[in-house]
């Protein structure tokens, strides 16, 4: 089955479990069209990650590079064993050899990124008709973030009469606190909202879908006589609070009334169910126009400074693409340059991203095109990014799309044989997933057939998450395994996993640094800040800043021999500090006394270049990732905003910028959330527990591109709404069951499951 992925005649779509090879299988067939005449420039590799994409090009060099040098017959092998060719012959075998200078030849036209850059690259092509400004620059996540930030504590004074009413409805129904929790929630991830706000821009016709959909009607009057009934069967009865008498507390109609009363009970509940509806509606519309004001402004904030974020990107290009009056044009000079599309982890794209892949593959489902194929790549059973607005539904649509457009040109492949993990975990995956329904779930071949592959779970008996964390330790320890090959996996961020990472310590053991840290969670940095707020301290306020010079002293980044709590106590007791430093730490002042010289040139640039080059000493290879990363933030700030160094201080403080480390050395024991860890494996993998059932209190929302609902309180609910939020409960269990497939199917040889036993999947994984 796998020799019709290299099936170059056809299209492809390839679902292809965890460790199964996919990536190996995309870059056959990206090598084997080079080899039989398609163009590097011809061919469009979309990945989901700038890193995915930096290692399909590794991968594809790497493997061209001994095509070339043809060491112990490598290009034979290759071409046989991996691209399925029998019948070889010399010229074949120099064109393999010659593909690496093609290759390299076409290097600034590779098409191999996200759909991010290639539409970045379209709306450059067509600035114009894409109506971009001129010098439009694209902000990163972290300036997303901060004009978003001033964008919600803009807005308020920004409201006209119909959001000042809007405002005061919401005041009525829900707390202040609840209001600012539930626009931070929209605010922290817009994408998924922006997408709806795409397709409902007028409120006011959504609130006309909204009652559509929940049927609402208008109040049912009661006749003269049925009133008349409940004033003389109910005593001191007060027409008002009708609900008291015929409804429960849940809104049920209450079992034991008169007969003769039926009617009325009916009426009284049909009329409750409409309240609440019109509760529901009005409070939704009403935080709609609150969350849309803000996304105005923010919009507003992006046009006066003319910037553009990643979300713009992918609906400026969808814009230009089917609206535009040069769409014709764009999409023709588009898909004529070219001749296969590629796809990566199709699972994680999003509903707007397949409508634009629809467009780039017009000539290709057209059918007018028999040399032009896509392939796509991925397993729906590691779609993990729902809360991105990854859309898996989108995919298979997609894929009945093609199927239907290309018939017997398209080819479905399912790679099963897992080449990561060995049987004892295979069988474990299976036993679990076969108890739970899994999209195109399938068994796992294991290619690797090692018995010896162990599967446990331990049981935590702690009274509290810091003897959990300590019974972790201890057993992590006895694993007998190299710190390197241990990676821990948490579904997030929580009390346990950070009393894991200080009991870890506590005890010794090396924990490798994320992939991923904040600017304020990296040491290096804080102690340069420390220096430089020194600085600010003494030079510009003509005050000692205690704390930040303790800070300094006891920094190994910044000198050699860092000073200990003892000599900290003498210098902070001593009379004068600066003095008492001068005379007994010589080395400690030249360093402090040259950062006040370069300082007072008051050049940012030039100010933390001396610093991070000539004073901080790097420690680790990530130290080196960390110091380009904060250059980068500094000359980006005094480009777009200042040179003041207090300033840039100030903005490093709010933004707290991501810091992204790849491709170094991992040195010991790795901790990572499981969206994380997706792509990584792992010899010894220790999963952390976690329920597989929806968390219903953490729902406040419903969002997709076609529905909006702020979630209603218990007392409030109905059935409608009760079922719109079942099948949300439906569909977050079964990204949990997707999430706890992708963390099991991390481990090589070791699976430790670790938690409670009365814990859903923990029983059939050990069984």
């Amino acid at each position: 089955m796998s020799r019709d992925a290299l099936d170059l005649s056809s299209s492809c779509f390839v679902f292809a479990s965890a460790g199964s090879g996919k990536t190996k299988i995309l870059v056959d067939r990206y090598i084997k069209s080079l080899l039989f005449g398609t163009r590097p420039c011809e061919i469009l590799c979309l990945t989901f990650t700038n890193a995915a994409a930096f290692e399909m090009e590794s991968r594809i060099i790497e493997i061209l590079e001994k095509l070339c040098l043809d060491e112990e017959n490598f290009c034979k092998i290759y071409l046989r064993d991996s691209l399925g060719i029998i019948n070889m012959n010399q010229e074949i075998i120099k064109q393999a050899k010659d593909l690496f200078f093609i290759f390299q030849d076409e290097l600034h036209d590779i098409k191999i990124m996200t759909i991010h850059s290639f539409c970045q690259n379209i709306l450059l092509k067509f600035p114009f008709e894409a109506g971009i400004e001129a010098d439009c620059e694209v902000i990163d996540e972290n300036e997303s973030k901060n004009l978003m930030k001033l964008a919600k504590n803009t807005a308020f004074e920004l409201l006209n009469e119909t959001d000042r009413d809007a405002l005061r409805i919401l005041s009525r129904l829900i707390s202040s606190q609840t209001l600012e929790e539930l626009v931070n929630k929209v605010l922290s991830s817009p994408a998924r909202y922006i997408d709806f706000f795409k397709e409902h821009d007028d409120l006011d016709q959504y609130e006309g879908h909204l009652k559509h959909t929940f049927k609402l009607s208008a109040p049912i009057e009661l006749s003269e006589d049925q009133v008349a009934l409940i004033l003389c069967t109910f005593k001191d009865v007060s027409l008002n609070k009708l609900e008291e008498i015929f409804l429960t507390k849940t809104g049920a109609i209450r079992k034991r009334l008169p007969s003769e009363c039926a009617d009325i009970a009916r009426i009284v509940h049909a009329n409750d169910i409409n309240r609440k509806k019109r509760l529901l509606i009005r409070k939704t519309i009403a935080f709609l126009r609150i969350v849309k004001i803000i996304f105005n402004t923010y919009q507003d904030l992006k046009r006066q400074n003319n910037v553009i974020d990643f979300d713009d990107i992918l609906y400026m290009t969808h814009q230009l693409l089917t609206k535009s009056n040069a769409k014709e044009f764009a999409v023709s000079k588009i898909c004529n340059a070219i001749k296969c599309i590629m796809i990566d982890e199709a699972q994680d794209l999003s509903s707007i991203q397949w409508e634009l892949i629809s467009i780039f593959s017009e000539d290709i489902l057209t059918g007018h095109h028999d040399d032009k194929t896509i392939f796509v790549v991925g397993d729906i059973k590691q779609s993990i990014y729902r809360f991105q607005g990854a859309n898996y539904n989108s995919l298979l649509e997609f894929y009945r799309m093609c199927g239907e457009a290309l018939n017997d040109r398209l080819k479905t492949v399912y790679l099963n044989i897992s080449y990561r993990s060995l049987p004892a975990i295979l069988d474990a995956v299976d036993t679990v997933f076969q108890n739970f329904e899994l999209v195109q779930y399938q068994r796992h071949i294991p290619h690797r057939q090692d018995p010896n592959g162990i599967v446990k779970f331990i049981e935590l008996t702690g009274k509290d998450n810091q003897e959990n964390a300590e019974q972790i330790t201890e057993y992590i320890k006895g694993l007998g395994a190299e710190d390197s090959d241990i990676l821990i996996l948490t579904r997030s961020r929580n009390d346990l996993s950070d009393n894991l990472l200080a009991a870890l310590a506590w005890s010794g053991i090396r924990v490798a640094p994320p992939d991923r840290i904040l600017f304020l969670q990296s040491q290096l940095i804080m102690d340069v800040l420390a220096l430089v707020e020194f600085c600010i301290g003494f030079k510009e306020m003509e005050t000692l800043n205690k704390y930040s010079l303790y800070c300094i002293l006891k920094s190994s980044y910044i000198y050699k021999v860092s000073l200990g709590d003892h000599e900290l106590y003498s210098i902070f007791n001593s009379g004068d500090i600066l003095d008492y430093i001068k005379t007994k730490y010589a080395e400690h002042w030249e360093v402090m006394q040259k950062t006040l010289l370069c300082y007072n040139s008051n050049n940012l640039i030039a100010f933390f270049y001396y610093i991070l080059s000539s004073i901080v000493r790097k420690q680790s290879e990530d130290d080196g990732v960390i110091i380009a990363s904060f250059m980068e933030q500094c000359m980006k700030f005094s480009q777009q905003k200042s040179s003041n160094i207090r300033d840039f201080i100030k903005y490093i403080r709010q933004t707290d910028a991501k810091i992204n480390i790849q491709n170094t050395k991992r040195d010991g024991i790795s901790v990572s959330t499981i969206h994380g860890a997706k792509g990584l494996e792992a010899p010894v993998v220790c999963l952390l527990a976690f329920p597989l059932s929806a968390d219903k209190a953490k729902t406040k929302m419903i969002c997709n591109r076609d529905l909006f609902l702020l979630k209603p309180a218990q007392s409030d609910s109905f059935d409608e709404v009760q079922q719109i939020l079942e099948i949300e409960y439906d569909e977050e269990k079964e990204e949990l069951l997707r999430l706890l497939y992708v963390a099991m199917t991390r481990a090589r040889d070791e699976l430790h499951i670790i938690g409670q036993a009365d814990a859903g999947f923990y029983p059939y994984a050990i069984r």
